[in-house]
């Protein structure tokens, strides 16, 4: 399974499966709303998430909506480092 990182705002319907990092603004039973720089979304879960963590979500894209696979931990994550990275690997073309 290959997971594509992207911003929310960068998930379509045509995805299958994505990875986005955000912080966990609100948690119900059944989802929790995810927040990264610039968009919310709601991601569905049967996972449990907490709020306020920094996480990475491993999701499948199922209907235009995010379904929780996997929740990864990211706190003590450098995700200003993360970004400046990535910008670089991406203006490098790799």
């Amino acid at each position: 399974m290959n997971y594509k990182t992207k911003t929310i705002s960068q998930v379509t319907k045509e995805d299958s499966r994505v990875a986005v990092i955000g912080k966990v603004l609100e948690v119900s039973d059944s989802h929790f709303i995810l927040q990264d720089d610039a968009t919310t979304t709601e991601v569905f879960s049967d996972i449990p998430a907490e709020k306020d963590k920094l996480v990475r979500v491993y999701c499948s894209v199922i209907q235009g909506q995010l379904k929780a696979d996997l929740i990864q931990d990211l706190t003590g994550f450098d995700l200003t480092l993360f970004k400046k990275v990535e910008e670089l690997y991406n203006k490098a073309g790799v």
